[in-house]
């Protein structure tokens, strides 16, 4: 299993302990870009994009973070199943707010390092 895989698999388990509704789109090149994950929970939406540890979000995933963001959503960025954004999504399933913006998530939104779009998303 890839990294990104392994942390895509903790993820998945937090979800489902929480029974949050969760959709993971298989992107194609058509339609909108999207996150990772589509995620509600009690009524709050989140998008989720993972990443293998020190990996980091395309131009295109930072656009739609911001996206998520300016529409109300919350937004995280996870790259381990040890780290403190994974911990925040723990604690986000158990009260969620709406607009939240992980650390790596918000870290990633500020930055000025972007990645070409022309990666894997």
């Amino acid at each position: 299993m890839t990294p990104e895989g392994k942390v895509k698999l903790a993820v998945d388990k937090v979800l489902v302990s929480a029974k949050a509704y969760k959709h993971k789109p298989v992107m194609n090149g058509m339609g909108a870009p999207a996150l990772d994950y589509h995620v509600c929970h009690r009524g709050v939406y989140a998008g989720i994009e993972t990443k293998a540890r020190d990996k980091k979000p395309t131009v295109r995933q930072i656009r739609t973070m911001k996206d998520v963001v300016a529409a109300g959503g919350a937004v995280f960025l996870i790259d381990s199943d040890d780290g403190k954004d994974f911990s925040q999504l723990q604690g986000w399933l158990l009260q969620p707010i709406p607009g939240f913006v992980s650390n790596l998530a918000h870290r990633a939104l500020n930055s000025k390092e972007l990645v070409d779009d022309t990666c894997n998303d």
